[in-house]
């Protein structure tokens, strides 16, 4: 959970680095699932490094990553930022290129929270 000094700097930044967040069996367990359904996306669209991967990862076959968005980790610090929220989706992204910092939300009147986890 997140305390007053985080919620005014994301307040101020619009952003927050929540470090340490997961075990490293469930890191284990995010990779794992990461792979596998990336390897499912890749038999039907190979990624090739030339585009941008965007997989839905709410199923039976990625429990764990479907079971975030109700973790308090993420469900308790958006309702700390937001007051009652609803959660969206679970997805993952394979990157090509450079990617900057912007606006998921598209400006300063956010009213959502998107948690990123870098693997």
């Amino acid at each position: 959970m997140i305390d007053d000094n985080q919620i005014q700097y994301f307040n101020t930044f619009g952003f927050l680095i929540l470090r340490n967040l997961f075990t490293a069996s469930e890191l284990e367990t995010i990779r794992a699932e990461f792979e596998h359904r990336s390897q499912i996306a890749s038999s039907y669209d190979p990624f090739d490094g030339t585009k941008k991967h965007n997989m839905l990862m709410m199923d039976d076959e990625t429990p764990f990553l479907s079971s975030l968005m109700e973790d308090d980790r993420f469900a308790g610090t958006a309702e700390r930022l937001f007051g009652e929220v609803i959660g969206a989706f679970v997805d993952g992204d394979r990157h090509v290129g450079d990617s900057v910092w912007h606006y998921d939300a598209g400006g300063y009147d956010a009213g959502g929270v998107k948690f990123a986890t870098y693997l």
